[in-house]
């Protein structure tokens, strides 16, 4: 059956995402200058789920049963998860690359942070209301919280590559790769938004796929410039 074929695929691809994942995380460890914090964490916490996720996959009854929930649990607690780490990444990214301009990062940041909580509270707010009145709420106050991260992503990518000869930013740079890994992530998450509250679990996974397969390609291009 397709489900199955599908099935699969995502075992693998899920498979060489957290092989990816815990080299990049060995990478940061092996380096003299510590990489941000909230992107070790990241790293560790996609490739810790992605183990668990592993495991669940291989699992028979996974499309139907108690591992359907299990899996779909573990699924939206990453996601939220990963979000706030991007997040708090996203931010020591632009401090690190205003750094040439300490009175600007300050305010820079200010402004920053006042946008993110203005922006989340919009969308996650009216999520958050109808929360004790229909079961998928709480997924669609995760998918909104990740749609405002995604924007984030997309608007620090833009400032990277804008400012970058401006700053003095190599494209070589540490800076570069992990933005670009995080646009990459912004992209798939932009495509695969509306099927996200798709049930049941078989038509959902050829959506997961496509992020898992998208994951991939971050995680390639950060183990690439942590090398």
């Amino acid at each position: 059956p397709l489900s199955q074929s599908v099935l699969s695929w995502l075992r693998f691809v899920t498979l060489l995402q957290t092989a990816l994942l815990l080299a990049a995380y060995l990478c940061v460890l092996l380096r003299k200058d510590r990489i941000y914090p909230a992107m070790r964490v990241y790293l560790l916490v996609n490739a810790i789920g992605g183990v668990l996720v592993c495991t669940l996959l291989g699992l028979p009854g996974l499309l139907a049963g108690s591992e359907s929930v299990a899996y779909c649990t573990l699924f939206w607690v990453g996601y939220g998860t990963s979000g706030v780490l991007t997040f708090l990444t996203a931010q020591q990214i632009f401090r690190d690359a205003l750094e040439p301009l300490p009175g600007l990062r300050r305010l820079a940041l200010v402004a920053f942070r006042w946008v993110a909580v203005v922006s989340v509270a919009l969308s996650v707010v009216p999520a958050i209301v109808p929360l004790f009145f229909h079961a998928q709420s709480l997924q669609v106050t995760v998918l909104e919280a990740m749609r405002c991260v995604s924007v984030l992503e997309f608007c620090l990518l833009a400032f990277i590559l804008l400012s970058a000869h401006a700053l003095g930013i190599s494209w070589s740079s540490r800076i570069v790769g992990i933005t670009l890994g995080f646009g990459v992530l912004a992209i798939v998450d932009t495509v695969c938004f509306m099927f996200l509250l798709r049930s049941p679990l078989s038509e959902l996974l050829p959506w997961l796929l496509v992020r898992e397969t998208g994951s991939v390609v971050a995680a390639c291009v950060w183990l690439g410039y942590l090398l």
